[in-house]
C-alpha cells in the first residue's frame, strides 16, 4: 500500500498525468476549432429577394454567394409573371444563411398551362359563364344573343367558340384563352327604349338612361362654351327614334351651350305631338 502511494505521487506519475491532460485539452481546443472552420461558425449570408427574376438571373445571383438551389415546382403558371420567373423561394428573402446552404425556389411556367374548359352549353347560364371561365383563367369575348320564345328567364349557353371554332364538351385550351358565347335570350328581353337626350344636361340625361344605359363618347362645341355643367345636348347616337337597345349600351352625345333652333323646333315638335296624343 506504501509502495502504491508513493507512485501515485511520484513525479514521473505527475509528470505523464499532465501530459495526457494537456494533449486531452489540445484535442478539445482542435476539434472545436475545426468545427468552427468546417461550418463557418457565426458567418452569415443575407438572402436576395429572387421573386420576380428569371431562373437564371436567380442561379447567377445565389451562385456569386456560394449558394446551391433546388427546383421544387414548374408547372404552376401566373400570368403577372414572366416565364421561368421566380413565384417563391425558402427560405425568404432578407433571410440570414450559411454558405453552401440549398436555397428551395418555385417557377413559373415557360408556357402558359392547358385547362379543361367547363361544359357549359346546354348546362349553365351567362351569369355561371362570368363567374366560372375567369376563375380557371379564361377569359370572356364576344357575346352572342339568340332570341328564344321558350327562354322565360335568365341567358342560357347555347355554345361556347375560340376565334370562330366551336368547342366540344372535354376540349383543352391555353390559360388565358378569349372564349366567345353564344346565350339565349327571351324575345325583347334585356332591351330599352332609347330616351329622348336633346335639351338635356348631363345630369339630367344621366338621370333619364336610369342606370341602364351608359355615355359613350362626350363631345363638347367649344365655340361659345361657358359653364359645361350647364351646356346641354344637341345630337345623340344612336337617336330616340332607333329601335331598343339592349340594356347596358352606350350612347354618344354632342353638347353645346345654347341649343341650336333646329333642335329646339323638333323639340317643340315632339312637345306637341306627346299634348295632341293626350
Amino acid at each position: 500500500m506504501k509502495e502504491w502511494f508513493s507512485f501515485v505521487f511520484s513525479k514521473q506519475f505527475v509528470k505523464h498525468i499532465l501530459i495526457m491532460l494537456a494533449i486531452f485539452i489540445l484535442l478539445i481546443l482542435a476539434t472545436f476549432y475545426w468545427m468552427r472552420i468546417y461550418t463557418n461558425h457565426g458567418e452569415y449570408i443575407t438572402l436576395n429577394n429572387l421573386n420576380e427574376l428569371s431562373l437564371s438571373q436567380a442561379v447567377d445571383v445565389l451562385e456569386e454567394k456560394g449558394l446551391h438551389y433546388k427546383i421544387i415546382d414548374s408547372s404552376s403558371f401566373n400570368p403577372q409573371f414572366l416565364p421561368e420567373a421566380i413565384l417563391q423561394q425558402d427560405p425568404a428573402a432578407n433571410s440570414k444563411v450559411k454558405k453552401g446552404r440549398t436555397i428551395y425556389l418555385w417557377i413559373n411556367a415557360k408556357t402558359p398551362p392547358f385547362k379543361a374548359i367547363p361544359c357549359l352549353m346546354g348546362q349553365g347560364t351567362l351569369e355561371e359563364a362570368f363567374e366560372r371561365l375567369p376563375q380557371i383563367g379564361f377569359k370572356v369575348g364576344e357575346i352572342t344573343y339568340v332570341p328564344m320564345e321558350e327562354n322565360n328567364e335568365g341567358n342560357p349557353i347555347l355554345s361556347l367558340s375560340i376565334a370562330g371554332e366551336k368547342i366540344e364538351c372535354g376540349a383543352k385550351a391555353q390559360y388565358g384563352t378569349v372564349i366567345d358565347l353564344e346565350v339565349g335570350e327571351k324575345a325583347g328581353a334585356n332591351m330599352v327604349k332609347v330616351p329622348i337626350l336633346l335639351g338635356k344636361t348631363l345630369r339630367e340625361a344621366e338621370f333619364l338612361m336610369n342606370n341602364e344605359l351608359n355615355f359613350g363618347t362626350i363631345l363638347y362645341d367649344k365655340q361659345g362654351l361657358i359653364d359645361s355643367s350647364s351646356a346641354v345636348i344637341y345630337k345623340q347616337l344612336p337617336s330616340y327614334k332607333n329601335e331598343p337597345i339592349r340594356i347596358g349600351s352606350t350612347i354618344d352625345v354632342w353638347l353645346t351651350q345654347d341649343l341650336p333652333e333646329d333642335v329646339a323646333q323638333e323639340l317643340e315638335a315632339l312637345k306637341n305631338d306627346t299634348t295632341s296624343n293626350n
